[in-house]
């Protein structure tokens, strides 16, 4: 809702799957009414979108774990 401040923690998970497409129906109204839409991207799309990509960092993170970095914990990143 616009003008409406949300205090939020987000988890992001990294995993290889064939299928492409995804199951929404486990969402309550409030998490699908915050929901714009939703794509995949390629990593080379994410780096050269000029569109905001938030976490600051995802798309390095993510080039680390598509070529085999395993991370012993979680990884914190930061939002602006």
């Amino acid at each position: 809702m616009a003008g409406t401040n949300y205090a939020s923690v987000n988890w992001f998970f990294f995993a290889r799957t064939h299928v492409n497409s995804l199951d929404l129906s486990g969402q309550e109204a409030s998490e699908r009414s915050g929901l714009l839409g939703y794509r995949w991207w390629a990593l080379a799309d994410v780096r050269q979108t000029d569109k905001v990509v938030l976490p600051v960092g995802l798309a390095d993170l993510t080039a680390r774990l598509l070529y085999g970095d395993q991370l012993p914990e979680p990884v914190q990143l930061p939002w602006r």
